[in-house]
């Protein structure tokens, strides 16, 4: 067991975007906590103080649209380093990519820190294929994996499979009509729960006897409900 005599402290400058990095750090560190409204800490074997920074300073609700919006004119250098240090990684880049590139940044610099590395590299949380695809439609397949390797730090056997995944999901969406309904269906339990993961998603094996009534009810509710006799 490695002595946690030290702390790792994450601060946030000109950004407010620590919901999304603390899937990293909760990735390297486990259990993690706020300090303040601009920093995480958690323990660990020595100190690392890291400054995560946005030029010019954003505020959340703009962050939040850019990003949900997956476009803007508006640009943004954001930087990752060790305070007290020119070790770190500085880019300029388009508002909303904001937290895809916060979240690549830490990781490449917590990876380089503590030699942990991790197969899915920095694709962490909600629809990682998403990425991948766009990827893949801007580079093709060998350009594509090239990237997830090299920029994302994913496992080679890991690019391949999101590249197949992506691939999948796009051949299954292309089937809809733009005026199709398309529906979320909330799955709370899964085979096993990624360490970065912030759902409430639980454990299937722990919950097996709570599976097939929760299937029987989403059958019966995607049944029932475009029928105006539906009992809600």
């Amino acid at each position: 067991m490695p002595d946690l005599g030290g702390s790792v402290r994450l601060h946030a400058l000109g950004h407010e975007e620590l919901a999304a990095l603390s899937d990293v750090m909760r990735a390297f560190f486990g259990n993690l906590s706020r300090s303040s409204d601009h920093e995480l800490v958690s323990s660990w074997r020595e100190d690392l103080h890291i400054e995560s920074r946005v030029e010019p300073a954003i505020g959340r609700q703009a962050a939040r649209e850019a990003s949900r919006s997956g476009q803007s004119d508006r640009m943004i250098t954001v930087s990752t380093q060790l305070q007290r240090s020119d070790q770190g990684l500085r880019e300029t880049i388009p508002l909303h990519e904001i937290r895809r590139i916060l979240k690549r940044q830490l990781y490449h610099l917590l990876s380089q820190e503590t030699g942990i590395h991790f197969p899915w590299g920095s694709l962490t949380g909600v629809r990682p294929s998403q990425i991948a695809l766009e990827v893949l439609k801007r580079r093709g397949a060998r350009g594509a994996l090239e990237e997830l390797v090299d920029d994302w730090r994913l496992f080679p056997e890991k690019a391949r499979l999101i590249l197949e995944t992506a691939q999948a999901e796009e051949s299954l969406l292309s089937r809809f009509e733009a005026d199709d309904c398309l529906l979320y269906v909330g799955l709370p339990f899964c085979p096993s729960r990624c360490l970065y993961c912030s759902f409430i998603t639980q454990d299937a094996g722990r919950q097996s006897g709570s599976l097939k009534p929760y299937v029987q009810a989403v059958i019966r509710e995607a049944q029932g409900l475009f029928r105006p006799d539906f009992d809600k």
